[in-house]
């Protein structure tokens, strides 16, 4: 006790004061202030020095008062893009004080999240990424120089599914262009809200035809809002026919980040013939040939059916 006297004179005797003149009498008045008095045992605490009207005794006081820390400290998920940083109010607190919240740990760490009035008691972190560990401390603050001891908190975002929707819904036909209608972020089946900005997407699943024509796929940067986005070029053209085809669309800065559509792709119209080459024969003796219609992609044309005519040409 003896200690903390004595500093909070030292620090009294430092500040500065100014003489004004009441009536004939002179007497100093102690600017009001407050600095940072080291209390063991006892966290941070502050003297404030004010001045005390006592009729013939013009002195100053100097009151301590420590910072409370905040307790019980929360981490709530709100989906893949945001987490709410929640705390208990001491039972006491200095008047001025703020609440700090810092992102530690996490991408885009270290970073002030919020800074609010001693009423509140949680704050939003927003534009996180999907499927990452964030880590956090709330401190309580007054003026620049001070601060209570920490508390901490973490918590993981969510990872949402894509569901793509394409126009027309399917079956398409090979080399005839389909678009991307929306892409909706979704955690649990609900559309994921905090899914938003743009993004950059990887497309994948098609095959090449067999006659080795690549598919095409819509635009890598996709603009979401409230989870829902569209490509900026929607496009896409499968050319290998065949049930179960799958259009994948993934988020490059978190690949767990995906989801999937299938369809049906029929083949085009038939465009060829291909006439296998005949086993030995023997001249003059009849022989059968299986002649299978193609589409341009080399797919087999399944729509050509019924009794055609044909024209043979060749040795």
């Amino acid at each position: 006790m003896n200690r903390f006297r004595h500093l909070v004179s030292a620090a009294l005797l430092s500040r500065n004061c100014r003489r004004f003149r009441l009536g004939r009498r002179p007497f100093a008045v102690a600017l009001l202030a407050s600095m940072a008095i080291v209390v063991i045992g006892a966290g941070v605490a502050y003297a404030y020095f004010q001045f005390i009207d006592s009729s013939n005794a013009h002195t100053a006081k100097a009151v301590a008062g420590s910072l409370s820390a905040p307790t019980t400290p929360t981490a709530t998920v709100n989906g893949s893009g945001a987490i709410t940083i929640g705390w208990t109010l001491p039972g006491t607190q200095l008047s001025g004080v703020q609440y700090k919240v810092t992102r530690t740990s996490g991408p885009g760490s270290p970073t002030t999240v919020c800074t609010v009035a001693s009423t509140i008691t949680s704050c939003q972190d927003t534009g996180l990424t999907g499927g990452s560990t964030y880590g956090y401390s709330v401190i309580a603050v007054l003026a620049t120089n001070w601060q209570s001891s920490a508390i901490a908190a973490s918590a993981t975002t969510a990872t949402p599914t894509f569901t793509i929707a394409t126009t027309p819904v399917g079956p398409f036909t090979a080399g005839t262009a389909s678009a991307v209608q929306s892409i909706t972020a979704k955690v649990a089946g609900i559309t994921d809200t905090t899914y938003s900005g743009t993004k950059a997407l990887t497309w994948s699943g098609l095959n090449s035809s067999p006659s080795g024509q690549a598919p095409t796929y819509p635009s890598a940067a996709v603009t979401f809002t409230n989870g829902v986005g569209t490509p900026t070029n929607p496009d896409f053209t499968a050319y290998e026919a065949g049930t179960s085809r799958t259009l994948t669309a993934s988020d490059n800065a978190t690949p767990s980040v995906q989801g999937s559509i299938s369809f049906t792709v029929n083949p085009a119209i038939a465009n060829t013939f291909t006439v296998p080459t005949p086993t030995t024969q023997t001249a003059g003796n009849a022989f059968n040939v299986a002649i299978t219609a193609k589409d341009l992609y080399g797919n087999t044309a399944t729509s050509y059916t019924g009794s055609k005519v044909i024209v043979f040409s060749g040795p």
